[in-house]
């Protein structure tokens, strides 16, 4: 079972520790780890699973008053309407393959990716990325030169460029092909 995309308006209000698990490029759960919270979707709605036991909500506006009261959301970061985006371009390179990994975010930002199989992690360093592979470190400067090694690796596939200039061109020929005919 998968979580709502419309959660991840209540995960940007979030300024704790973090980690989100994509399975086919959708959310399937959510652990925050200084409170010990783990957030998944049930055939009863959501499910908050605590250290005391499964807690199950009907409804996702039920979830962020839990979360303030559980001191995971600060009360003044409900009032302040500043819509944080947690979408970042790492987390979309992922998104389109149907590995199973996870997201780990600080306030909104992405801190590191864990993929599973094969088993890596991708760090956000103060210059770049840090892709730990066999307890190995590689240093990668930009998200660039980061996706053509991951397509070299085959964890990701090469998007298919829809460049509108070479669609401009082809239709253009093709213009050009018609007019020789008549």
């Amino acid at each position: 079972m998968y979580l709502p995309n419309k959660i991840t308006n209540v995960l940007a209000k979030i300024d704790k520790s973090y980690e989100v698990k994509y399975t086919n490029g959708k959310i399937t759960s959510i652990y925050i780890n200084e409170k010990d919270i783990k957030i998944e979707a049930s055939s009863k709605g959501y499910c908050l699973n605590l250290k005391g036991g499964p807690i199950f909500l009907n409804d996702i506006k039920s979830l962020e008053p839990l979360l303030i009261k559980m001191g995971v959301i600060k009360a003044k970061k409900v009032k302040n309407k500043e819509a944080k985006n947690i979408k970042d371009n790492l987390v979309e390179l992922f998104s389109k393959k149907k590995n199973t990994f996870s997201v780990e975010y600080i306030n909104s930002k992405v801190i590191s990716i864990k993929i599973y199989n094969p088993n890596l992690s991708i760090k956000k360093t103060g210059v770049g990325y840090a892709m730990i592979v066999n307890n190995e470190s590689i240093s990668i400067d930009n998200v660039n030169s980061l996706k053509k090694l991951l397509i070299k690796m085959n964890l990701i596939e090469k998007e298919k460029s829809t460049n509108k200039n070479s669609q401009d061109n082809i239709l253009f020929e093709q213009l050009t092909m018609n007019l020789d005919e008549i």
